[in-house]
């Protein structure tokens, strides 16, 4: 599976399939990928618009953002423990620790 795939909940990007719809609390753009943490107890999103975010899932509140790519945000990641996530920007071309 390409790492693009994975990042984005195994749902190819571009693939077609029509996303879930927003969490009404949720503000932005689309979202482009998602991720749990590894104990489950955090949800990161990237969005269309380059916002990354991170939710807790349980509750369905939003948490914390965690800052903008220019254009917009591809994907994101968090490292198997849990402590670090990364995000991909196709508008920028960086990736963000």
């Amino acid at each position: 599976m390409p790492a693009r795939a994975a990042i984005s909940a195994g749902v190819p990007l571009g693939s077609g399939q029509r996303r879930a719809p927003a969490h009404p609390g949720f503000r932005g753009d689309a979202s482009n990928g998602l991720a749990f943490s590894s104990d489950g107890s955090l949800l990161a999103v990237s969005t269309g618009d380059g916002a990354v975010r991170l939710w807790d899932p349980a509750g369905g509140d939003h948490w914390r953002n965690l800052g903008r790519h220019r254009g917009d945000a591809r994907g994101v990641a968090f490292s198997p423990d849990g402590q670090l996530l990364a995000s991909a920007g196709g508008g920028d071309g960086t990736v963000r620790l």
